[in-house]
């Protein structure tokens, strides 16, 4: 390339000093090809460069970034972007953040977060006899007839697929003759769970096995020279006997640990048969230096190894030996195995087998473990997950909202008071660990009694025959994941977002979506499984399912009753039936939006005693004599909760696309990974310190205005803009080669550009699974099997 002008480089460099921001990586980068052989091969390419070089010494040399400035809403959407923020101390260029919106791409996600309540109202439970003596009336006992339409396609499902044996399901409505009906179990969660919001009151479930666990952070050892203070000097595996579970002990074998670098096992580390997620452990047996190896159990090979996921850097890697002792551990506890279940939930290996061999750690102070009473906890991998028990964190952050059976205190809210419980005293243990026996304060949870609220099946009468969209095919459902502390955690400023540092949310909602026909994000061609080019697989696979909708503006009646309700529970009733509800499954795919448009009260007698009729999107204004027990903070909460119900444009899952290894990765792990990342440096408190920013250098920086974006927490939900809580970069693109990216001299990865993923655009021919692409014996037979021959056919 004779004409500098036109070279790549000085064409960069050039904008860089223009607009004056040439970091001093850039500037190292450029000082770098300047004086390297390519540069100094052409005479006419140096003298530019050097006049360039000149030019930025003249200027002061290279530069920080300015602050960037405070980002305006859009004027298309209205939304309130979150702009950038300063970065702890020591963070270099972590110091200014751009705002996300400079990556465009905006989108919703299909869920928020409304706070808890203040003070739930707490009494003792009220006995189905109370009816019994309720002179002058004053409590209720009657039905609700309900007139209910969908706003939205409602899935209900047949709990029997059409084919049992299809890898792909596909299921019928859920019916009775030709009346498809959603069933009561499933309407009293779903009105059990919107009354608790209104009210602001307590659980009424909790996981108590979920961990909220993201990515890894504990360190189980052995310390180096510069291992933070508090690193276990001595590592410790074990080999399952025999697996525990939630409610079951387990078996432990232990033996002599140590470590040995991976390229003693293998001169090619890379063809180590690495545990994938799925598939079997394959066993690998060796000696003591490592210099023999084999996948069958011998004699003369004592030592287990325990490898570990594929390493970002091979060299140095090192691996775990394992030789048995014979020591059985035996009645290993099981809130050990329940705790590792609930640790690596969202893992590769959420699961141990008889034959796994697992990482312990050591109780503090311990340097040998000889027993269960020295296990801290079972962990698959040497860095393994800490995290927090939902319980503990619900007990120590949230303790107002506790499920009632789990509160010792043997009284319930409001909307426990009407649906019932049954009393969990052995978690009342773990979550108080000081209750021990009943006192006068702490009688315990509040015995088991019977709810006064009963829905019947909501029917859809003859919708089997006119109301059905049959044979849709849904995208998959992704599992909550509520150890993501960016999106769960009570924390808008990414530097201090930590699981173990704040608290909750509050309660989960859905939202809602405008969009309709193909667009709409129930269908699997909007939210896919991928191939290795990054493009649709074919809609019918085993993670996802087909079935028939409900279509919307259906109507259909429901009836609830009750018994002995007070004026303020009547009150608490018909404020649920004023609203929005989300019935069915698939809420987070916008699926069964409902609204009631006519409410009838029927006393004991059949007598109407109130009617209630709704013809906007506004919440039903409640009978004059019941609207006076509606106080502020609930009626505050009823227009909180309408307002998270507002359709909102391009709901969708979290979603990006990269580029590396022979293959395109799409999917939300790849947004999450590039946007709402967690630190792997530990704070004061030993626990990760906010998430990673996104570097940047070239054109994303010149429009960003800094060499790095800030990483998205969850906006927090704001009624009085309901649709300004977007997040960025839905199915940005980001490739693999030097036109993408640059890698600094720290070795800091830069990103240069991302676009929308496109594809047919964006497709190699080489796109393949990722992988060990060098010969092998199995890939030298496979060639050997496809080459063509001169035998006649």
């Amino acid at each position: 390339m004779s004409d500098p002008s036109t070279h790549p480089e000085i064409i960069k460099f050039t904008k860089y000093l223009a607009a004056g921001r040439v970091e001093k990586h850039h500037a190292d980068l450029f000082d770098r090809w300047r004086q390297g052989p390519k540069c100094n091969a052409v005479p006419e390419l140096r003298a530019a460069a050097d006049a360039l070089w000149d030019r930025l010494q003249a200027a002061g040399g290279p530069r920080l970034p300015e602050p960037p400035r405070r980002l305006t809403p859009a004027a298309s959407t209205g939304i309130r972007t979150q702009t950038g923020a300063r970065g702890g101390a020591g963070s270099g260029t972590k110091a200014l953040a751009a705002s996300p919106k400079v990556l465009g791409a905006p989108f919703h996600n299909p869920y928020t977060f409304l706070p808890f309540g203040k003070e739930p109202r707490r009494h003792a439970p009220t006995p189905l006899s109370a009816d019994e003596d309720n002179e002058g009336k004053t409590r209720f006992t009657g039905v609700l007839v309900l007139d209910v339409e969908t706003m939205s396609p409602l899935l209900t499902c047949s709990p029997q697929p059409l084919d049992g044996s299809a890898s792909h399901k596909q299921y019928p409505a859920l019916s009775i003759g030709d009346d498809v009906i959603v069933p009561a179990t499933g309407i009293r969660g779903s009105l059990r769970s919107l009354m608790t919001i209104l009210t602001g009151g307590t659980l009424g479930y909790l996981d108590e096995e979920a961990w909220l666990c993201q990515g890894r952070d504990l360190n189980l050892g052995p310390a180096g020279e510069r291992s933070p203070a508090g690193t276990p000097s001595n590592v410790f595996l074990a080999e399952v006997v025999r697996p525990g579970s939630v409610t079951r002990a387990g078996s432990l074998q232990l033996g002599t640990t140590k470590l040995i670098l991976a390229e003693k096992l293998a001169r090619d580390t890379r063809t180590l048969p690495r545990p994938t997620a799925g598939e079997p452990i394959q066993r690998l047996y060796t000696n003591a230096d490592g210099s023999q190896l084999t996948l069958s159990p011998d004699d003369t090979l004592p030592w287990r190894v325990k490898l570990s996921g594929r390493p970002v850097n091979p060299k140095g890697k090192r691996e775990g030996l394992f030789e048995p002792s014979g020591s059985i551990i035996d009645n290993v506890p099981a809130a050990l195995w329940s705790a590792y279940q609930g640790r690596n939930a969202h893992g590769d290996h959420p699961e141990l087998r008889k034959g796994d061999l697992v990482w312990m750690e050591a109780k503090a102070g311990k340097t040998v473990i000889r027993d269960s009473e020295d296990i801290e906890s079972l962990q698959w991998a040497r860095w393994g997950r800490r995290g927090e028990r939902l319980l503990e964190v619900v007990r120590s952050k949230h303790p107002k909202v506790l499920p009632d059976n789990i509160n010792p205190d043997g009284l319930v809210d409001e909307v426990t008071d009407l649906f019932g419980q049954v009393p969990r005293e052995e978690l009342v243990r773990e979550a108080f660990p000081d209750w021990q026996k009943p006192t006068a304060t702490q009688p315990g949870p509040a015995g088991p009694f019977a709810a006064r609220v009963r829905p019947e099946n909501l029917v859809f009468d003859g919708a089997r025959k006119h109301g059905l969209l049959n044979a849709v095919t849904l995208a998959p459902l992704a599992p909550p994941h509520p150890g993501c502390a960016a999106f769960y955690r009570d924390q808008n400023d990414f530097e201090l977002v930590a699981n173990g540092r704040t608290g909750l949310r509050g309660y989960k909602v859905y939202r809602t979506t405008r969009e309709r026909g193909d667009d709409a994000p129930w269908h699997f061609a909007q939210q896919a499984v991928y191939d290795d080019q990054g493009s649709p697989k074919p809609p019918r696979q085993k993670v996802n399912k087909t079935v028939d909708l409900l279509n919307e503006g259906m109507k259909g009646t429901l009836r609830i009753a009750c018994r002995s309700l007070t004026r303020r529970e009547l009150a608490l009733l018909l404020a649920a039936c004023s609203v929005d509800w989300r019935l069915g499954g698939g809420k987070p795919l916008g699926l069964g939006h409902c609204r009631i448009t006519r409410l009838r009260v029927l006393d004991e007698e059949g007598a109407e005693r109130y009617s209630m009729t709704r013809t906007s999107a506004a919440p039903t204004q409640l009978p004059s004599e019941i609207a006076s027990e509606v106080d502020a903070d609930l009626a505050e909460r009823i227009l909180l909760w309408q307002t998270s119900q507002d359709p909102v444009s391009f709901m969708r899952y979290p979603r990006a696309v990269i580029e590396n290894r022979n293959k395109k990765n799409r999917g939300g792990h790849v947004w999450f990974g590039r946007h709402a990342n967690p630190r792997k440096t530990m704070a004061a408190d030993n626990l990760p310190n906010g998430l990673e920013v996104m570097y940047v250098s070239d054109d994303l920086a010149l429009k960003a205005g800094s060499n790095n974006i800030a990483p998205q927490v969850l906006p927090r939900f704001d009624p009085n803009l309901p649709g300004d809580d977007v997040l960025f970069g839905y199915d940005l693109f980001i490739g693999d080669g030097v036109e993408w990216t640059e890698q600094a001299p720290n070795r800091q990865t830069f990103v240069k550009k991302a676009e929308a993923f496109d594809p047919a655009g964006h497709a190699r021919a080489s796109d393949r699974s990722g992988g060990n692409q060098g010969q092998s014996r199995d890939s030298r037979l496979a060639e050997r099997g496809g080459r063509k021959t001169n035998d006649p056919e």
